[in-house]
């Protein structure tokens, strides 16, 4: 039988060596505030099988006149990006993923902002009703 249950401090040893038997990304810094939800499945004999952990994100989204000049797309996109950086660490939240179009030109300007590439199969969760996650997947696919 499994159960669920809480993070607890001494947990964290097990945690840390199923992390490193089984996966090459770092391990979570379990005392950041933003990871809200840390949890643990743990077997009948006590053993960890699982422990998983949400951290508070942002996700920036770009609407942008394409009829406009490069140049006036550049200039706005470097204010836009001072003033959503300025705001991310007024609300202490430590990145901000972006979903960009295949253009060369617009990825080569979001990289001299400091967006790196990522990796891993990027995929999306949604936590709402069926009728609005359809609606959101039309634009995701």
């Amino acid at each position: 039988m499994l159960t669920l249950d809480k993070i607890k401090l001494e947990d964290i040893p097990s945690i840390k060596m199923i992390h490193a038997e089984n996966h090459n990304y770092p391990f979570p810094d379990l005392t950041n505030p933003l990871y809200v939800v840390q949890d643990v499945i743990r077997d009948e004999n006590d053993d960890i099988i699982m422990a998983g952990v949400i951290r508070v994100t942002s996700e920036a989204i770009l609407i942008t006149n394409k009829q406009a000049t490069v140049t006036k797309r550049i200039a706005a996109l470097a204010i836009l990006a001072k003033e959503m950086i300025k705001m991310l660490k007024e609300l202490q939240i430590e990145d901000c993923h972006i979903f960009a179009e295949e253009d060369p030109n617009f990825i080569t300007f979001l990289k001299k902002l400091g967006f790196i590439d990522c990796t891993g199969k990027p995929m999306v969760g949604f936590v709402r009703n069926p009728d609005e996650q359809k609606s959101t997947e039309k634009h995701v696919q």
